[in-house]
């Protein structure tokens, strides 16, 4: 069966198909905190991978509080590398803390919120 073959929706289907397969590695969607437990207004975000990446959803390894405060406790700090890398294609966790920080601050969490 070849390409004219195939009736419209068949064709649709097809690079619609074809679409998502490709776009997979380079689109992530990055989950917000949980915004019932910080009372704030958060929504996921669509971006694209600075990695490679099979994942789709991406969070943050530290809470909010933790990363307004610039700590990252020590047990976290591989997956936060990972997660920085990918989402911020930052190679240090200091050169991530500031976009992540400034996504945070647009959210409304400020720096004095502990939970």
């Amino acid at each position: 069966m070849n390409w004219k073959q195939l009736s419209k929706q068949q064709q649709v289907a097809a690079v619609m198909i074809t679409f998502a397969l490709t776009a997979w590695p380079a689109v992530g969607i990055d989950m917000p905190p949980a915004a019932h437990e910080y009372n704030t207004d958060t929504r996921p975000a669509l971006f694209l991978k600075h990695r490679p990446s099979l994942a789709l959803t991406f969070e943050s390894p530290i809470t909010p509080a933790d990363a307004m405060a610039g700590t990252i406790p020590a047990g976290k700090r591989e997956a936060f590398l990972r997660y920085c890398g990918t989402r911020y294609g930052t190679e240090t966790a200091e050169d991530c803390l500031t976009p992540l920080q400034a996504r945070l601050r647009d959210a409304g969490f400020t720096t004095t919120e502990r939970r």
